[in-house]
């Protein structure tokens, strides 16, 4: 599922797919990214460009495996945990729990 938000200039993908249709405009991108990001139907990806990055919200808690519901309502935001760009290549974000750093990337 893709969606375009023009207030936000934002496109939503949703991820559980291998492969996107051809007249989607994100197809391309799409399939830059890695299989595991594709076929994840709890993943949602964000973009700002048919062109890339997506960016990667995470979940505040654990993700739900492949054959669990969603958990219901869903979180009302989510954290950036990771870039993907158009060739691929993907950077992955942690936080500390605790510490001197904790909340911070």
């Amino acid at each position: 599922e893709t969606a375009f938000s023009r207030s936000e200039s934002l496109w939503l993908a949703r991820g559980g797919v291998a492969k996107l249709h051809e007249s989607n405009v994100l197809h391309v991108l799409w399939q830059t990214l890695p299989e595991d990001l594709r076929l994840s139907p709890h993943l949602y990806l964000a973009t700002g460009s048919a062109q890339g990055p997506w960016w990667i919200p995470g979940w505040p808690e654990r993700v739900p495996g492949a054959d669990e519901a969603l958990p219901a309502p869903l979180p009302p935001y989510r954290v950036l945990t990771g870039l993907t760009d158009r060739f691929g290549r993907t950077q992955t974000f942690h936080r500390d729990a605790d510490g001197e750093f904790a909340g911070n990337i």
